[in-house]
C-alpha cells in the first residue's frame, strides 16, 4: 500500500458522514438549509456518492428524521407503558417539554412541519399522531364519566409546549424565560398543577369525600350536598353509589 493513501470509505462510513453533516446544518439553519449542494460540499463528496446511497433528497430526509422522531416511544419504553395515571400524565407532559428543550433537531423538525407541506413533513406529523392515538384513547376511557375532554385539554397543553419551545429563542412568553432554570421550573410546576386539577375530577380530594360521607350520614339529599360542596349533582350521585363511600 502506498504511503499516505487515503483509506477507502465504506457505505456505512458515507451514511454516517452524511447524517453527521445534516445534523450540523439542520441544528444551525433548519431543514430548509438541506440541499444536495450544501450536504455534498460540507461532506466533501461528489453528488454521485450521495446518489449511490439515496434516491433523492426526500429519501435522505425520510431516513434522517427516523433518528429523531418520536419522543413518546422512548417514554413508553422507560415506563413500560404504565402511563395512564396522574403521575404518568405528568411524566408525559414534563418529558415532552424536557425532550424538546434539549433536542435542537426536533425543534427544527417542528418548525419545518409548520412551514412546509411535503410528503416527509406529512409522514412525521402523521406518525406522531399515530403513536399518540392509543394513549389518548386510554385517557379518554379514564375520564369518560367526567366533564373533562382530556384529548382537547391535552392538545392545548401540548400545542402550548410546542410553541413555548420553538418561540424561546425569540423572546419571553407571558414573562417566562424557559432558557433559565427558573423559567423551566415554572413550566414544570404549572404542568403538575394542571394535571392534578384534571385528575381531581376522577379522584376528588379525600377531604371532599369525607364531607360527602358525613352529609350522607346526616340524611342530606344529593341536591343539597351538591349545593354545599359546589360539585355537580351527577358527580355527587356517582360518589354516593361508589364503593369509596
Amino acid at each position: 500500500m502506498e504511503e499516505g493513501r487515503r483509506k477507502r470509505r465504506t457505505k456505512v462510513d458515507i451514511e454516517n458522514l452524511l447524517l453527521k453533516v445534516a445534523h450540523s446544518l439542520i441544528a444551525e439553519k433548519g431543514f430548509n438549509a438541506i440541499t444536495l449542494r450544501a450536504i455534498t460540499q460540507k461532506a466533501r463528496i461528489e453528488p454521485i456518492v450521495f446518489y449511490n446511497r439515496y434516491d433523492d433528497m426526500e429519501n435522505f430526509l425520510d431516513e434522517f428524521v427516523k433518528e429523531y422522531d418520536y419522543w413518546l416511544a422512548e417514554l413508553n419504553a422507560e415506563y413500560k407503558g404504565n402511563l395512564c395515571s396522574l403521575e404518568g400524565y405528568k411524566k408525559i407532559l414534563n418529558g415532552l417539554f424536557d425532550s424538546l428543550y434539549e433536542d435542537k433537531i426536533m425543534q427544527q423538525l417542528l418548525r419545518w412541519e409548520v412551514s412546509t407541506d411535503n410528503p416527509t413533513t406529512q409522514r412525521t406529523a402523521g406518525l406522531r399522531e399515530f403513536h399518540t392515538i392509543p394513549l389518548v384513547s386510554t385517557f379518554k376511557e379514564l375520564f369518560k364519566e367526567t366533564p373533562v375532554c382530556i384529548e382537547g385539554v391535552s392538545a392545548l397543553i401540548i400545542g402550548g409546549i410546542y410553541y413555548l419551545i420553538t418561540h424561546a429563542r425569540l423572546s419571553h412568553f407571558a414573562g417566562i424565560d424557559i432558557n433559565t432554570e427558573e423559567g423551566r421550573a415554572t413550566i414544570h410546576q404549572s404542568i403538575d398543577c394542571l394535571a392534578e386539577l384534571l385528575f381531581n375530577y376522577i379522584h376528588p380530594q379525600q377531604e371532599i369525600i369525607n364531607i360527602i360521607q358525613r352529609m350522607k350520614e346526616k340524611g342530606l339529599e344529593p341536591s343539597l350536598i351538591a349545593e354545599y360542596t359546589g360539585l355537580e349533582e351527577n358527580i355527587i350521585q356517582k360518589y354516593l353509589s361508589s364503593s369509596e363511600l
